[in-house]
């Protein structure tokens, strides 16, 4: 490590170990130092102009390498809650439940794959989302609930998605679609070179199509493909469920909780009298799930279980 290296990750961990951000979740962590840096950007200038800093850099030059040390402590404060995860969920036990055959996925080459997402900002926020919907125990708190209750979430399950699984299962099926949520605005290069996402062309259906092959491709190529029905509900639930009907009734789900899990705050404790924080945020939701693209019907049964269970 440079000597230049090592001063400024000195300078970014004490940022990153601030006690105001104890508890805090990354995005929220990263998105604080950015502010610093925007806040304090004339002394920060000045500081990292003086001998013992970065005088030879200069200002973006100092830039850069702040940007890299946090993207690197970032994705080195994620890798072990990603290891925990897919070793919970592509590991020989689980996979054949899902009917999925171990063979068909690289664990090794779909962690690679999602660590070099998380070193860029467009994929990384929606990848961490994904992580802590399932570090935070959503699905394990919600699907059971929803399942025994045999009402909306249950019925799109089993009659429009066709699925049939214990909730266990369930619960794992939907962690593991949700890890390729973020690839909905992952770039590749089409036939005609263009860089796109699926996120550029999700309201023409015939260009999301084309995108989406080769997209596909790509996935071949990095790590050794994804199931298609897995890709297909993890992308799916990024769309918007007023402008896209057909959206499958795991992907609506899976949605609104990766949503759910963004503003989640773990260090967030209840006033005497409020309403819990779960059942705030679905209840808040329910009057803007059009404008959002969430299913009503979804937020209005989560609104309830969150209500009987004080979540």
């Amino acid at each position: 490590m440079s000597e230049e290296k090592k001063i400024m990750s000195e300078f970014v961990g004490k940022l990153w170990a601030n006690p105001a951000l104890a508890g805090a979740s990354v995005v929220r962590r990263e998105n604080q130092i950015l502010s610093f840096i925007r806040e304090n950007q004339t002394q920060l200038q000045q500081a990292f102009a003086k001998p013992g800093y970065f005088p030879d850099l200069g200002w973006d030059g100092s830039i850069r390498l702040l940007f890299s040390v946090l993207t690197d402590l970032i994705v080195d404060s994620v890798e072990p809650r990603l290891d925990k995860i897919l070793g919970a969920l592509l590991n020989p036990e689980v996979l054949p439940q899902l009917e999925i055959r171990p063979q068909e996925v690289d664990r090794e080459r779909i962690k690679d794959f999602i660590l070099k997402g998380l070193r860029n900002k467009a994929t990384r926020d929606p990848y961490i989302a994904v992580l802590e919907t399932i570090s935070y125990g959503l699905y394990d708190r919600y699907v059971p609930k929803a399942l025994a209750r045999h009402k909306v979430i249950h019925n799109e399950f089993y009659r429009k998605d066709r699925l049939s699984l214990p909730a266990p299962i369930m619960i794992a099926y939907l962690q593991l679609c949700s890890l390729f949520r973020p690839l909905y605005w992952q770039k590749v290069a089409t036939a005609s070179n263009n860089q796109l996402n699926l996120a550029a062309v999700a309201k023409d259906p015939r260009m999301f199509d084309s995108t989406y092959k080769f997209l596909n491709a790509f996935l071949v190529q990095e790590m050794g493909g994804v199931p298609d029905r897995i890709l297909r509900v993890g992308l799916e639930s990024c769309m918007n469920a007023e402008e896209h009907p057909d959206t499958g009734g795991s992907s609506r789900l899976i949605g609104i909780l990766v949503a759910r899990a963004a503003e989640f705050d773990p260090t967030q404790k209840q006033d005497r009298g409020a309403e819990s924080p779960d059942k705030s945020w679905f209840h808040i939701h329910k009057k803007t799930a059009k404008y959002y693209g969430y299913d009503a019907r979804y937020l209005d049964e989560l609104y309830q279980i969150a209500s009987e269970e004080a979540w």
